[in-house]
């Protein structure tokens, strides 16, 4: 028979914002903890037809909203403008697919006949062409290199912006260390790519430099890639799905919803996904985190109920809209590291169970409609403790005869663990049978659920007074504690992260509060903007004969040092100064003064009736203040204060000859950085070289 357990234990996946020991497959949290179905791009409506591994087509995106999609049966490149309704198309073109724009503005374009052209955009005129491929199918740019993967020769090659081909590169990718049958090819920002290979069914993950890293998305048959922020877009041609997937890790995400069929082209960029399903003109839009994900799931375990103790109970706290669904799985045993894991579903997501030392928890979220999402706000377990059986009166749940035999002993007993004289006792216990005794007590246990959830919030209180470990609702109510009103752009609850750091440091600014830099912290906090602050009397001294030197910043007093003024002083009434004040009216007109400098900024503009708020609120109730908000307006010699009221732009780009620069029109000659004009060395017309 099992010993008495110890007291009732809590153990959760969820510690304010975070689920540190949870694994989460589909879900994330939101900025409150909560968590969510992932969103993932959709089709609306859905485009749903039978998979096929088509010929590549190709489609790219500029920086300037223009989607480039090659005809590939038309023989025709069209630019399409995605801010207005206008098209711009270059025909004559054999069957054009590999579609790619990068270094300088270009648009590279694989063709049918073995070339790869070069076409300057937004116009679409040919520029340039490379001749010597077999079938250049799939081509991607970063920084200034062209990656291009030609079926025909089953190589990747890497080329810069002028066709000069990059051979460390293409070496280090040659069988049979890089892919065997390349299709689909993709660079992220950091300089990684990404490479279909059809003969491995995975991605390859390769550096800049060439070298193999890793397989992701393995077990499909990959075929067009995208790359956009962290997400890497794969096409399977054997299920027709589009599949998400992690960049750097390569985690699965899952697919794009409303979406199944052929898949000759993809191209991404943060707000939406364009996927190509034929080798016509038509392509698909699907609008970037529009949909959940059909299900997902977080699991925790093993949790450990300590030595002589076991798990009795276990929840998981939800919201469930309709269409939707949480289910709740669990496993137990003795040791923590079991051979497999059986799960076993749970009749509800409140259930008490016949544990034992080593739980696994699993809640399974999972929706009908792609608009909503369960939220899981808790997943936890509680072990074994007293039993309420031991607050009811004595004769209830002891045996006078056998006081040893307490009412949890009991309530838990097998009557094999008795001999046949100790049932008599168990009778004792609230009922005639010992089943009939042990369905009351799981009968209180439900009851001690319910008042459970009280015990562990009261265990949970302290957590709600430490900004590090407060719920994200409750950083509010503890910031008016602290006697301390959130900015207004905080109060939204997107940010509970710069809200806690701002809480723990508050103790140091309320320090620093009616001083020059702690009034210049507040300005900031609340406005985002940091203020120059300017002490009048530390600007503007007096000068004094033979020790200041006279120049910009001394000045003069402005009034009569004595108190007597010949043309203001009144018979009768005015008198000399007292001498224990004398010399006070040298500093009267700069004492207790400051100047408040905003300085422009190039984001969001500063809320002025917000940053005069603040300097009201926050300066010594015995000064005053000038305002000023520094316009970003340069002018040399009178205000050019670099970060304070002069932005100092980019240059523009240089012209490069023979190409599509139109001299005169923003353009500069090429040269080494900015100094002193000469003839040779530097040049640019209108920024360090005047012409008279």
């Amino acid at each position: 028979m099992r010993t008495i357990p110890s007291p009732v234990r809590y153990a959760v996946a969820r510690s304010g914002e975070r689920w540190p020991e949870a694994d989460l497959d589909g879900l994330v949290a939101d900025p409150a903890g909560e968590l969510h179905l992932r969103r993932l791009p959709a089709l609306k409506p859905p485009s749903i037809s039978p998979p096929a591994d088509l010929a590549p087509s190709g489609l790219a995106l500029d920086c300037s909203c223009g989607l480039y999609v090659a005809d590939t049966d038309g023989g025709e490149i069209i630019r399409i403008s995605l801010d207005c309704p206008s098209e711009l198309v270059l025909g004559g073109i054999p069957s054009p697919a590999g579609l790619a724009w990068g270094p300088n503005g270009w648009l590279f374009a694989g063709c049918g006949d073995g070339k790869v052209l070069v076409l300057s955009t937004p116009e679409l005129v040919v520029r340039d062409e490379w001749p010597g491929f077999s079938q250049p199918a799939y081509l991607a740019a970063h920084r200034d290199r062209v990656l291009v993967v030609d079926t025909g020769t089953r190589t990747l090659q890497r080329f810069d912006s002028r066709g000069r081909p990059d051979d460390a590169f293409n070496q280090a990718v040659a069988a049979p260390a890089g892919p065997k049958d390349p299709r689909g090819v993709a660079v992220a920002a950091d300089g990684t790519i990404f490479v279909a290979d059809a003969a491995a069914g995975a991605v390859q993950v390769l550096s800049w430099s060439g070298a193999a890293s890793a397989e992701i998305a393995t077990g499909i048959a990959p075929r067009c890639l995208a790359v956009a922020g962290r997400t890497l877009f794969v096409s399977d041609a054997a299920s027709g799905q589009v599949l998400l997937f992690a960049v750097p890790g390569g985690e699965p995400l899952g697919a794009v919803s409303g979406f199944a069929g052929p898949v000759t082209a993809l191209v991404a960029d943060e707000d939406d996904l364009f996927i190509k399903p034929g080798l016509n003109s038509a392509y698909l839009r699907a609008h970037m985190a529009s949909a959940y994900r059909a299900s997902g799931s977080v699991t925790i375990g093993p949790l450990d109920a300590g030595k002589e103790s076991w798990w009795t109970r276990a929840e998981v706290v939800a919201r469930v809209p309709d269409l939707t669904a949480v289910d709740l799985a669990w496993y137990t045993d003795s040791t923590p590291t079991p051979a497999s894991v059986t799960w076993t579903a749970a009749p509800s997501l409140d259930f008490l169970l016949d544990g034992d030392r080593f739980l696994w928890l699993r809640a399974t979220a999972s929706t009908r409609g792609p608009e909503s999402s369960p939220v899981l706000h808790q997943l936890g377990a509680q072990t074994a403790g007293d039993s309420y059986l031991d607050y009811l009166p004595y004769v209830y749940g002891h045996d006078p005869e056998r006081p040893e035999l307490s009412a949890q002993m009991l309530s838990q007993a097998d009557p094999a663990d008795f001999e046949p004289g100790d049932l008599g006792y168990l009778r004792l216990f609230f009922s005639r049978t010992p089943a009939q005794g042990n369905e009351i007590a799981r009968l209180l246990d439900l009851a001690r659920s319910q008042l459970g959830g009280l015990e562990q919030a009261i265990d949970a209180l302290p957590r709600s007074f430490d900004p590090d470990t407060a719920p994200a609702d409750l950083l509010s109510w503890l910031a008016s504690w602290m006697a301390f009103d959130l900015p207004p752009r905080l109060l939204d609850g997107r940010h509970p992260d710069e809200v806690r750091r701002l809480l723990l440091g508050l103790a140091a600014l309320y320090r620093r509060r009616a001083t020059p830099r702690g009034i210049a912290d507040f300005v900031e906090v609340y406005s985002g903007a940091r203020p120059h602050i300017l002490e009048d009397f530390r600007e503007r001294p007096l000068w004094i004969v033979g020790e200041t030197p006279l120049g910009f910043g001394t000045g003069m007093p402005d009034r009569d040092v004595e108190g007597m003024l010949v043309g203001e002083a009144i018979v009768g009434e005015t008198g000399p100064q007292d001498p224990a004040t004398i010399g006070s009216a040298l500093f009267q007109s700069t004492a207790h003064l400051f100047t408040v400098i905003v300085p422009a900024t190039s984001g969001t503009p500063v809320d002025r009736s917000l940053v005069t708020k603040v300097l009201e609120a926050e300066k010594p109730a015995h000064t005053g203040f000038h305002l000023c908000f520094a316009d970003p307006k340069m002018r040399v010699g009178i205000q050019a204060r670099i970060g304070v009221d002069a932005l100092v732009a980019a240059g523009p780009q240089e012209m490069t000859l023979g190409e599509a620069s139109v001299l005169g029109g923003g353009t500069v000659l090429a040269g080494p950085e900015m100094g002193s004009a000469s003839v040779g060395t530097h040049g640019h017309v209108g920024i360090d070289m005047l012409i008279t």
